[in-house]
């Protein structure tokens, strides 16, 4: 993968409809393939907080998502859209009721 842009606007990436989406560009630059795109940052930090543990069965019965989708996150990699917008939902029940 290479960086969409250089230098200073190399965060940006416009979409067809001409909207500059950061999402689906990562730290480095890097877009994301399609269909997927990057969690934010904080989110991920929260679930760092609100897991109950690192195994498969503990990551599952708290945000329903695998071990390989958790190293994913952790790394900083893409992911489906559909499981970014239902991870943050849940993150976002699951730090209100603590």
């Amino acid at each position: 993968m290479t960086p969409l842009f250089s230098g200073p606007d190399r965060k940006k990436r416009i979409d067809k409809r001409g909207a500059v989406t950061k999402k689906m560009i990562d730290m480095h630059g890097i877009a994301a393939p399609k269909g997927q795109t990057f969690l934010d940052p904080e989110v991920v930090e929260m679930m760092k907080r609100l897991a109950t543990g690192q195994t498969d069965e503990a990551l599952n019965d708290r945000f329903g998502i695998s071990y390989n989708t958790w190293r994913k996150l952790v790394a900083g990699r893409a992911v489906r859209h559909s499981l970014a917008q239902r991870l943050t939902e849940r993150v976002a029940v699951i730090a209100a009721s603590c």
